[in-house]
């Protein structure tokens, strides 16, 4: 996107998360469409945020370090914003398990200070708060619509599902104009794949750019839904001007289409020139077969076609490697 256009200037907004794998993605595009941009972020070990990831990056920044549990540092973060990008939390299932007393605290708390920050500081401001697609759980259907039951498997998803109903309240008794995005898996520049569980894209991503065996799980034949995280950007952003009718509304996000794990391994063998699969048996729940159903996003924006996932994944490995010149 272009800063010559600058779709965004004379806006300002908040990115809790900021200096995250999604946070910083949102925060440079938002930066180079001319908005004024404010980043909360906690820099929790968990939370997958470094200072690194704003690098470079060109325009009015405003970067807080402080936690979105402190009601304090909040109503000061949300003052005077016009859009609320809500995606500080932890980074993952992986990274949730050895604390999610934590993140139960950042996930609920966290978004409650949000949206009563917005609510007395902000009433005029969107919130776009990050959910994910493990709501559903396994959901053994061809694709799910934003109406299909929830049935999480894990405790991050449990928290998203939470925070997801929270918005809603806060919609319906208080006026906040929020919407629910369930994103898909992501991968890109910037993510964190040190420590990243097996059988996941990052996990894939590490082995592949390392040279080692990809470790996939006995069941990575089911269909997951991926994104490249410039297309979720993308998304986020045209979903924050989307008409006011999808204030309250629950917006998946994905391509709308399933790819094995095995498929993505194979595409980042090709990226890197060499690699192997091996596959083990499955030692942890893996929240397989979730595919978007994204007739309501395509409802609410216009012109978005994610890239192929070779390709992006192609992307990332240059990236990862110093061969691709973006920042």
């Amino acid at each position: 996107m272009s800063s010559s256009a600058a779709p965004w200037a004379g806006r300002r907004a908040l990115v809790t998360g900021g200096l995250g794998f999604v946070g910083s993605a949102v925060v440079r595009r938002l930066a180079a469409a001319g908005a004024s941009v404010r980043v909360l972020d906690s820099l929790l070990p968990n939370g997958g945020g470094s200072p690194r990831h704003l690098r470079g990056v060109a325009g009015d920044i405003e970067v807080i370090i402080d936690d979105t549990r402190s009601r304090d540092a909040v109503d000061r973060a949300v003052r005077n914003c016009d859009v609320v990008f809500h995606l500080a939390g932890h980074a993952g299932v992986s990274a949730l398990a050895p604390d999610w007393y934590s993140e139960v605290d950042s996930a609920c708390l966290g978004t409650l200070n949000v949206l009563e920050a917005v609510r007395v500081q902000a009433p005029r401001a969107r919130v776009l708060f990050g959910s994910a697609l493990s709501v559903y759980g396994r959901s053994g259907l061809p694709a799910v619509t934003e109406d299909a039951p929830t049935n999480p498997l894990t405790l991050f998803g449990v928290h998203k599902l939470a925070g997801e109903k929270y918005c809603g309240v806060y919609h319906a008794q208080h006026g906040v104009r929020t919407i629910a995005v369930r994103m898909a898996g992501m991968f890109g520049p910037r993510q964190r794949l040190n420590g990243a569980a097996n059988g996941t894209i990052a996990n894939a991503l590490d082995a592949a750019i390392h040279e080692e065996t990809i470790l996939l799980p006995d069941d990575a034949e089911s269909l997951l839904d991926v994104l490249h995280v410039d297309d979720a950007v993308t998304a986020l952003l045209r979903l924050a001007d989307a008409p006011a009718d999808a204030d309250g509304l629950v917006v998946n996000v994905g391509r709308g289409a399933g790819h094995t794990l095995h498929d993505m391994a194979e595409c980042l063998i090709t990226a890197v020139g060499r690699g192997s699969v091996r596959v083990l048996p499955t030692t942890s729940i893996f929240e397989g077969s979730v595919v978007a159903d994204v007739t309501r996003l395509r409802s609410l924006i216009t012109e978005w076609t994610p890239q192929a996932i070779s390709a992006g994944l192609a992307a990332t490995v240059r990236w990862y490697r110093g061969d691709d010149d973006a920042a």
